[in-house]
């Protein structure tokens, strides 16, 4: 999951929209594409079936460049 519950809580609070959120409104738009590097999944215990059913492409992290070359927006997580 990408958010932990007290920093979910901070934000609701604050009346910020959440990380969940903020990638809900991504998605629904269709002008963003959110994609996951299988090197950090892999780093961080993940495998593709845990990560796949929540983004739009599982890629490595060459190929994330090359998709966003030129890009005067690129965010990281």
């Amino acid at each position: 999951d990408l958010e932990r519950d007290d920093v979910a809580a901070t934000m609701e609070l604050r009346n910020i929209p959440t990380l969940r959120q903020l990638l809900d409104v991504v998605r629904d738009s269709g002008l963003g594409t959110v994609l996951a590097c299988s090197g950090s999944m892999a780093a961080i215990g993940l495998t593709p079936p845990d990560v796949e059913p929540k983004v739009d492409a599982l890629v490595g992290w060459t190929a994330i460049l090359q998709r966003t070359a030129g890009a005067t927006d690129r965010f990281h997580l």
